[in-house]
């Protein structure tokens, strides 16, 4: 497959993926999302993005398997690529919260990152998802 069929179907992948997520703040309207970013920053050094996040479950429920999808943007938006990262407790308890560092590969037209987040391979809403600049 092409370079440019892979950023055609990246592209339309991510743009269901953000309606979905706005009928699912729309059809959840009042309550709180279930991850909340505390903080965030990222560092690009040598061929790496340096990530550290803080999460936490502010949702009724534990969240359990949950993965922090980290997405790549450039100036205009667009989408470059995602990484992902499972959090260490296999059960993220209500209240819980979560300090990422992680090591992402560089991707060297990403100039942003939006947070996302998964649990049990169901998508959940996340508070303060950014943009973040990337330093």
């Amino acid at each position: 497959m092409s370079n440019s069929l892979r950023l055609m179907v990246l592209c339309a992948f991510l743009a269901g993926t953000l309606a979905a997520q706005d009928q699912k703040a729309q059809d959840h309207k009042g309550k709180p999302a279930p991850v909340d970013v505390i903080e965030m920053k990222a560092r690009r050094a040598d061929d790496i993005i340096e990530v550290t996040a803080h999460v936490k479950n502010t949702g009724e429920k534990p969240l359990k398997g949950l993965q922090i999808i980290f997405k790549f943007e450039d100036n205009d938006g667009a989408p470059i690529s995602t990484e992902e990262m499972k959090i260490d407790e296999t059960r993220f308890m209500p209240g819980a919260e979560s300090t990422l560092n992680v090591q992402l590969r560089d991707s060297p037209r990403a100039t942003e990152i939006l947070l996302g987040a998964e649990t049990s391979g169901a998508e959940v809403t996340v508070a303060n998802a950014g943009p973040y600049q990337i330093e």
